[in-house]
């Protein structure tokens, strides 16, 4: 299977700023949103109907075509800045490991197409293309076939069985280990990844990808985003009795690390039970408006 050359791939995916109509090829244009909070890539790919001046099924057919042609470029150039976790994107990934590329062309062949459709003036042909982020891609960043082992805090605390994990970082925070130009505290807004890790306020590992069960990592990733505090939508994954904390912090070049309080780390930790729903990532992390798509 081809591949594009790196060099090329690095100056299309930076050029990408959606949705918005983006990267005009000819005849051919794509707008596409990254839902966090539906963990899909929505992506819609229009062409005019018949550039050669043709009519009938043929035209149609090659119309079709080119969509599903340009749709493997567009989505591999829309995939680049995508965070895996606080230090990496899937494109700096592709850069150290090109054979990415290739799992990423097989993704796309993959993806879930909308039937074509024309636009109101019937000048054009479009068709709306999704990507699951999990399983479809993040499976290609997991690695692990066992969960790593946990912390244990072994001395007794008042906890309880809980259900599943909510953690609100609706506003922006404070960034761990960096200052404002004026010397205070740096506050930046949460931003969504593949793969981000939850810390306490100590440094203390609390949840990395490696420590999740391989499946549920494929099932639905470490945390789910969502921008509303109504939990109802999410109860399959948190449950009616989940632990409800405060982020203290983010962390990281991303700024996708979570970091919480010691204390709300020993409760979590402190149980078979509790470690257990945090393999299964069942973990709802409430975040600003518009930070959940992009």
């Amino acid at each position: 299977m081809n591949r594009y050359p790196l060099g090329a791939l690095f100056v299309l995916f930076l050029a990408s700023t959606l949705p918005t109509p983006a990267q005009e090829s000819g005849d051919v244009s794509s707008v596409s949103e990254f839902d966090w909070s539906r963990s899909t890539l929505e992506m819609t790919i229009s062409t005019v109907r018949d550039p050669m001046g043709r009519n009938g099924a043929a035209a149609s057919l090659d119309a079709q075509r080119r969509l599903d042609e340009h749709f493997v470029r567009r989505l591999l150039d829309r995939l680049y800045d995508v965070p895996i976790d606080s230090r990496m994107t899937i494109g700096q990934y592709i850069e150290q490991d090109p054979q990415i590329t290739t799992e990423l062309f097989e993704r796309a062949s993959e993806a879930d197409r909308g039937v074509p459709y024309t636009s109101p003036d019937l000048s054009r042909l479009l068709r709306r293309y999704s990507v699951r982020v999990f399983p479809d891609l993040a499976e290609i960043f997991v690695h692990h076939e066992a969960p790593f082992p946990m912390e244990e805090v072994i001395r007794w605390l008042p906890t309880r069985q809980y259900t599943g994990v909510v953690i609100y970082a609706g506003e922006p925070l404070p960034v761990r280990g960096e200052e404002a130009p004026d010397g205070g505290p740096l506050y930046e807004e949460i931003e969504p990844a593949l793969f981000p890790e939850i810390l306490d306020t100590n440094f203390r590992p609390v949840l990395q990808q490696d420590m999740l069960y391989p499946d549920w990592i494929r099932r639905w990733g470490i945390v789910a985003y969502t921008e509303s505090s109504d939990e109802t939508a999410w109860i399959d994954r948190v449950g009616n009795r989940p632990l409800r904390i405060m982020a203290e912090q983010v962390f990281g070049i991303r700024r996708s690390d979570i970091v919480i309080s010691p204390g709300d780390a020993d409760r979590l930790l402190a149980s078979d039970h509790n470690r257990d729903i945090l393999r299964q990532g069942r973990i709802l992390v409430i975040v600003p408006g518009g930070v959940s798509s992009d």
